[in-house]
C-alpha cells in the first residue's frame, strides 16, 4: 500500500469516526430533546384530562367509557386509554368495542407501573397494536383510595423525520469526507514525496551499497524539521556502515591469510550444502579448483558426502580417507566436520596427513627390519653361551672362538641399540 493510498485511509477513517460519534450523540440528545419537550406537552393534556374525566369508576360501561375516551382523544390529537388499576383497559380512543374486549392487560406496562407508585410515568416504544412507535404518558385520576391511570399518547413521526434529516445530513457529510480525503492523500503525498525524494534515494543507494560521498552530502541535513532530522540520521548511518564494512574487509582479510597460513583446508557451507567459504588449502588437498558456490555433493567424494549427511543429524562427524592424485598417487586426508551454533552453517577442516602415513609406513618397516636384525645376533649369542655352558670352556680354542662372536654380536646389539636412542631423540627434538 502506497503512501498515498495510506494517508487516504487515515484521513478517511478519522473523520469518518467522527461523524460517526457526533451523530451518535446528535441523534441521542435530539431524541432526548424531542421526547422532553412531547412529554412537557402530554403532561400538560393529562392533566386537563384528568379534569375531565375525575374518576374512571364513575363508568358503569365499557361503552361509556371509550365514548369519552374517544371524545377526549378527537379533542386532543392524541390517543387516550382508560386504564383500571388492575391493568384493564375500560376505554381507548383508536380501538373499537371488541379490540378492547380482547386488548392484553396493561398492568405491567412500564408507564403504569410507573403512574401508580409516584402519580405519573412515561415511557416510547413500538406499539404492536397501531404498528409504529410511541411516546406514553399515563396519570393517575382523582381517585384517592384507588388511583386508575389515564394514558395519552402520540406517535413519534417528527422525531423520525428529524432522525432522517439528520441522517441524510450525515450521509451528504460522507460523500464530503471522501472528496476531502482523496484531496488531502493526494496533496500530502505529493509534499511528503517532494522532500522525502533524496532520502529514498540515498537510502536506496545504502541498501545497494553502491552510494558515493556526493550522494550523502546532498541529503538537506540543514533543514530544522523531521526532513532534516532523518537527513542527519541518514547521513551519519551511511558513514558508521561504510567504517564498518572497512573494519569487516580487513578483518576477513585479515582472517583469510591465518587460515591460509595454518596449512589446514577450511571449507565452510550452508544448511543446504552449498560452499560460501574456502580457503586455498582446501583446494589444494582436496585437488580441485573453484569450490565457491558449488554444493559439496557435487564434489563426487563419498566421504565428504558421508560427513555432511552425518553432522547433519549427529552434529559432529570424523573420517580419515584417501584421493588418488593425476600422478596414480595417493593422498590421505582426516576431514571434521561440526556445524555452528551460531549461524547453523557447517565448517569442514582438512588436514594432510599423507606425510604422517609415510612416517608410521617408515617406522613399521623399520621396527620390522629391526626386529630381524636383532633376531640374529640374540640367537648367536645365546648358541654360543650355552656351547660354552655345555663343555666348551675346556676347550681353550674353541672357547675364544665363542667368546669372539659373542663379542662381536653384542657389540652389534649396543649398536643398533644405540641407533634406537638416538633415532627417539631426533622423534622428540632433543
Amino acid at each position: 500500500m502506497g503512501i498515498r493510498s495510506r494517508i487516504f485511509f487515515l484521513v478517511f477513517l478519522l473523520l469518518t469516526a467522527s461523524i460517526g460519534i457526533s451523530y451518535v450523540v446528535a441523534e441521542r440528545d435530539l431524541t432526548k430533546a424531542f421526547e422532553l419537550q412531547t412529554v412537557n406537552e402530554l403532561k400538560k393534556q393529562a392533566g386537563l384530562l384528568v379534569s375531565s374525566i375525575d374518576d374512571i369508576n364513575k363508568f358503569s360501561s365499557i361503552e361509556e367509557a371509550d365514548a369519552v375516551a374517544d371524545s377526549l382523544g378527537m379533542a386532543a390529537s392524541s390517543r387516550v386509554t382508560l386504564i383500571l388499576n388492575n391493568g384493564e383497559v375500560v376505554g381507548d380512543s383508536n380501538l373499537n368495542i371488541d379490540q378492547i374486549k380482547s386488548i392484553d392487560n396493561h398492568a405491567n406496562r412500564e408507564e403504569v407501573i410507573e403512574a401508580l407508585k409516584k402519580g405519573s410515568g412515561w415511557v416510547s416504544r413500538y406499539s404492536n397494536n397501531l404498528e409504529q412507535d410511541l411516546l406514553y404518558f399515563a396519570i393517575q385520576d382523582n381517585n384517592k383510595i384507588k388511583p386508575n391511570i389515564i394514558r395519552i399518547s402520540v406517535p413519534l413521526n417528527d422525531l423520525q423525520s428529524a432522525t432522517s434529516t439528520l441522517q441524510i445530513s450525515v450521509i451528504l457529510l460522507f460523500v464530503v469526507v471522501f472528496i476531502v480525503s482523496v484531496f488531502a492523500s493526494v496533496v500530502a503525498a505529493n509534499y511528503l514525496y517532494s522532500n522525502i525524494e533524496e532520502l529514498a534515494d540515498a537510502a536506496t543507494n545504502i541498501a545497494d551499497g553502491d552510494y558515493k560521498k556526493r550522494d550523502i552530502s546532498a541529503l538537506p541535513t540543514q533543514r530544522v524539521d523531521e526532513i532534516g532530522t532523518v537527513a542527519r540520521s541518514i547521513s551519519q548511518i551511511s558513514e558508521d556502515l561504510k567504517d564498518q564494512i572497512e573494519m569487516i574487509a580487513k578483518q576477513r582479510d585479515q582472517f583469510g591469510l591465518v587460515l591460509d597460513d595454518l596449512g589446514e583446508g577450511i571449507l565452510v557451507t550452508d544448511t543446504e550444502g552449498k560452499v560460501v567459504y574456502n580457503n586455498e588449502q582446501s583446494s589444494r588437498i582436496l585437488n580441485t579448483n573453484d569450490l565457491d558456490k558449488k554444493n559439496i555433493n557435487s564434489l563426487k567424494l563419498p566421504a565428504i558426502n558421508y560427513l555432511f549427511n552425518r553432522v547433519v543429524s549427529k552434529k559432529r562427524a570424523d573420517i580419515e580417507f584417501e584421493i588418488e592424485l593425476e600422478d596414480k598417487s595417493t593422498r590421505w586426508v582426516l576431514g571434521s566436520m561440526n556445524q555452528s551454533k551460531t549461524t547453523g552453517e557447517f565448517i569442514l577442516v582438512l588436514h594432510d596427513i599423507t606425510q604422517l602415513r609415510q612416517l608410521n609406513s617408515m617406522r613399521r618397516d623399520f621396527v620390522s627390519n629391526l626386529s630381524h636384525e636383532l633376531r640374529t645376533p640374540v640367537s648367536v649369542i645365546r648358541a654360543n653361551s650355552e656351547t660354552l655352558l655345555d663343555g666348551a670352556l675346556e676347550n681353550k680354542k674353541d672357547a675364544k672362538i665363542f667368546a669372539k662372536a659373542i663379542l662381536h654380536n653384542s657389540e652389534r646389539l649396543s649398536s643398533m641399540v644405540s641407533n634406537l636412542i638416538d633415532l627417539s631423540r631426533i622423534e622428540y627434538g632433543y
